[in-house]
Order: C-alpha cells, then sequence, then structure tokens
C-alpha cells in the first residue's frame, strides 16, 4: 500500500494527530506494509476494553514537500506502530538535505502529562544549516550535533527544547569576547515554553 493512505488514516477526524505536526498526507509518496493484530478472549460480556490492537507499517522511500510549511523530507525508512496506548513512529529520513533521526510517540491516554512528543536528531554542517534556514557563519563553522524536542502537554500548552553538541565546531561570538576552538567540548542548550493561547 501507500504511506498517503496510511497517514490519512491516522489524520483522520477525530484523530488528526498528523496534520497538527505540520505532515499533510497528501504531499508525502512512499510505500508502506502493514500487519494488522486483533486480540480477544472468547467470552459473551466481552467489552472495549478487552479488545487489544495492534498494527505495524513498514514504510520505505518516505518523501514529502511542506513539512512545517518551509522543508522537504526524502529517503525516508521509518516504522509506525499503534496499540491500544499509542502511536509511535521512528526511522531515518534526510530534511532539507539534512539525515535525520526522527521518532514521534503519541498517548491514546488523555490523562499522561505529555500527550506527544517529537524528536529529531542530526549533525549539521554549514550547508545544512543553510538549507534549513539557520546559517549563522559569522558565529558557528563545522558540524554541530542538532537533538530537537517538541512536547506538547495535556491541555496544549508546547514545550521546545534544542541541545547543541559544538565539540566539532569552532564558535565565535565577538559581542560576548567568546571563542571555542574546534575539538574543544562545548555545549549549548535552549528551552522554550510556550502557552496554549499564546
Amino acid at each position: 500500500g501507500g504511506v498517503r493512505e496510511v497517514l490519512r488514516l491516522v489524520d483522520s477526524k477525530p484523530l488528526g494527530f498528523v496534520s497538527r505536526f505540520g505532515i499533510k498526507p497528501d504531499a508525502t509518496s512512499g510505500s508502506a506494509t502493514v500487519r494488522t493484530k486483533l486480540v480477544f478472549p472468547l467470552e459473551k460480556t466481552l467489552k472495549a476494553d478487552d479488545v487489544k490492537v495492534g498494527a505495524t507499517a513498514d514504510i520505505r522511500n518516505f518523501a514529502m514537500t511542506g513539512l512545517l510549511d518551509r522543508y522537504a523530507a526524502r529517503d525516508g525508512v521509518l516504522v509506525l506502530t499503534v496499540d491500544n496506548s499509542g502511536l509511535d513512529l521512528g526511522g531515518n529520513a534526510t530534511i532539507a538535505g539534512v539525515p535525520m533521526n526522527v521518532s514521534w510517540r503519541q498517548e491514546f491516554d488523555p490523562r499522561k502529562p505529555v500527550q506527544a512528543k517529537v524528536r529529531a536528531r542530526g549533525d549539521i554542517d554549514a550547508t545544512g544549516r543553510q538549507a534549513l534556514g539557520y546559517d549563522l557563519p559569522e558565529y558557528v563553522a563545522g558540524l554541530v550535533g542538532a537533538d530537537l524536542t517538541i512536547e506538547e502537554l495535556r491541555g496544549g500548552d508546547l514545550k521546545f527544547g534544542l541541545a547543541l553538541d559544538l565539540g566539532r565546531a569552532a564558535v565565535l561570538v565577538d559581542e560576548l569576547k567568546w571563542r571555542k576552538a574546534a575539538g574543544k567540548p562545548g555545549r549549548a542548550v535552549v528551552a522554550i515554553d510556550v502557552p496554549k493561547n499564546g
């Protein structure tokens, strides 16, 4: 089957999970092999909670345009799993030409404090930073390890986190009269909280 059909199912009402994170199913392509599992006891008084549902989709050649309204993704090799507790998507893809390891966890239990978590990790050089729109040649030269997380909390607030491994990069901040040579340890961390109505 096609990945577009799988994502349309995940994005259908009342779920709507995919579009919340800037993914448009109609802008995607790729192939998906889907396996499903249904487990339930043979009882006359069967309840909905007694039924255990599971599905796994192996996604190959994933590609899409307009990720977060600005990026193109391609060469994706991902695994999507769904069960009674939630949804997990993980694997590798190239985003704006930058190889990334990506993951996404969506909780189905509304009582969980973190309803959704998206993570993207990769090593980004000057070309990659320029392609992503965050080129800072006057400050950074060399390879930077980036680890981005986005959490959607119960109630709708968002938490953004970005951890940068600067060990392989040279950093120069003239405004602070501070510099770091490539090969010396260095790390930067950014955390931003966004209220639901903020």
